[in-house]
């Protein structure tokens, strides 16, 4: 009977430990997504250099933000510009002078769009957390395709570090670096207007 008693005794505390450990869990999982929320709906407008890797094929280039619009310069020899806002996009090749206008929710330009602003955006996603950074992962589906999405951030003080966005044929890996957050743009710097 000792041992019945002893047995259920630990039975009980391991039950009691999972429990504390899950609500702690849960606890930390929601403070680190509402101090995420806070940083992204902080941001307004930055700048930031970033590397993007793609089946080892390396590009660089700059974000741009400034309230509800985005603009991706990749460098050369590529020299390629996005602007980017809600439901519209502009890609201009500045080596072939070429533009075109194409819609946000069919490709992966939507992502970074909803990542500073909708509000929901990090709600289903899962939560993970390693060493000093800490990361969240969802699906999106985009033009009938899934997209396992992971956004990267450091902990203390929260910024964000990486974007990866895997498909069933490619992974592409943005690391952001020098975070500028009183950038000076132009008027016409986020204009969707041809600039032929």
């Amino acid at each position: 009977k000792k041992m019945f008693n002893k047995t259920i005794k630990i039975i009980f505390l391991f039950i009691i430990f999972f429990f504390l450990n899950t609500v702690e869990a849960k606890d930390k999982e929601q403070f680190y997504k509402i101090k995420t929320f806070e940083y992204l709906t902080s941001i307004v407008e930055f700048e930031s250099k970033f590397i993007q890797i793609q089946e080892n094929e390396i590009q660089t280039g700059h974000f741009f933000k400034k309230n509800n619009r985005l603009r991706v310069n990749y460098d050369e020899p590529s020299n390629i510009v996005f602007v980017i806002k809600q439901n519209k996009a502009m890609y201009f090749n500045k080596n072939l002078g070429e533009v075109q206008y194409f819609n946000t929710k069919k490709n992966s330009t939507k992502i970074f769009f909803d990542l500073f602003n909708d509000i929901n955006f990090l709600n289903n996603a899962k939560f993970f957390f390693k060493d000093s950074m800490f990361y969240f992962s969802k699906n999106i589906e985009i033009a009938n395709e899934s997209n396992l999405i992971k956004i990267f951030f450091e902990e203390s003080p929260i910024r964000l570090r990486k974007i990866e966005i895997q498909n069933k044929e490619v992974k592409t890996t943005f690391y952001i670096n020098n975070m500028n957050f009183n950038p000076d743009f132009e008027d016409n710097f986020f204009s969707l207007v041809n600039p032929l």
